[in-house]
């Protein structure tokens, strides 16, 4: 497995799909400070739209898609030429190959954050100075976002870029899977985040008065439970619970994302056994 781990390691560092990414990255990165700059300077820091592990982490809310590329491309190169057949002639095992994949995607999308990053502490400590890394909240649990969120995502890619042959076709049926996938995790998200009670403005004779009155949208009892498991196993809500509030979240959002790799993961391996390679 080394040795595979190692042709496929150099054929990442020459794929230019990887390299557009990351420079798509940077830009995006300094074009989100950039946008942080002008709020600043016009109105102060109060007017920040975001919290500061929003800035920070923000590209992870573009990793699902960006695996999905990636994988389309680079598994799908492998899947034009031939060369799966090759490395099984030569004694690698399907699991090998495809365990191999989600390696070296997940080893890909963990790259392709840190040109962010750079643009964030360049432009950002510019706008923002030490705070833009002093003020995260919760850094160590942003972390390991990063790194099971990503693992999810990269064992999704390579299960849909791995059964899939034609390149093209997987990168639609792969960001197709993510859009989809997007409605019920927002859905999700919001749902969890209406508060109990909103206020309303009601006019009364010449005055305007704030009436509170109960949110029929707020969740309660084995109802509000069932949306809090699912929303366990749902990584862009994870991501939106880490970047929109304090950092903190529950331990059980890690470990499921856990779940869900090893279970694509296992169901990857398991359909690409029985797959005719050519």
């Amino acid at each position: 497995m080394n040795a595979l781990f190692l042709s496929d390691l150099k054929r990442l560092f020459r794929s230019k799909i990887f390299f557009a990414l990351m420079i798509f990255n940077l830009l995006f990165g300094y074009f989100n400070y950039l946008s942080v700059m002008i709020n600043v300077s016009a109105h102060g820091e109060g007017f920040m739209l975001g919290t500061y592990n929003f800035y920070f982490f923000f590209p992870l809310l573009l990793l699902g898609a960006e695996c999905a590329v990636f994988a389309a491309f680079f598994i799908g190169s492998d899947n034009s030429f031939g060369t799966v057949r090759n490395k099984i002639i030569i004694g690698k095992t399907k699991t090998e190959i495809y365990l191999n994949d989600v390696l070296i995607t997940f080893l890909a999308s963990i790259l392709l954050l840190p040109p962010y990053f750079f643009a964030a502490l360049s432009l950002g400590y510019y706008v923002l100075g030490a705070d833009v890394i002093l003020r995260l909240s919760h850094p160590l649990a942003c972390v390991i976002c990063v790194l099971t969120v990503s693992l999810t995502y990269s064992a999704l890619s390579v299960l849909i870029s791995r059964l899939i042959t034609d390149r093209a076709v997987a990168l639609f049926a792969a960001i197709t899977v993510f859009a989809a996938l997007l409605i019920p995790n927002l859905v999700i998200y919001s749902r969890l985040q209406a508060t109990e009670f909103v206020t309303r403005k009601t006019f009364s004779g010449d005055t305007w008065i704030d009436e509170e009155y109960r949110n029929p949208k707020y969740l309660t009892g084995e109802k509000r439970k069932a949306f809090e498991t699912a929303e366990y196993f749902c990584p862009l809500a994870y991501t939106l619970e880490i970047l929109s509030s304090d950092g903190s979240t529950s331990v059980w959002f890690p470990l499921a994302a856990l779940g869900e790799s090893a279970a694509l993961t296992a169901a990857g391996v398991a359909a690409f056994r029985r797959k005719n390679v050519r």
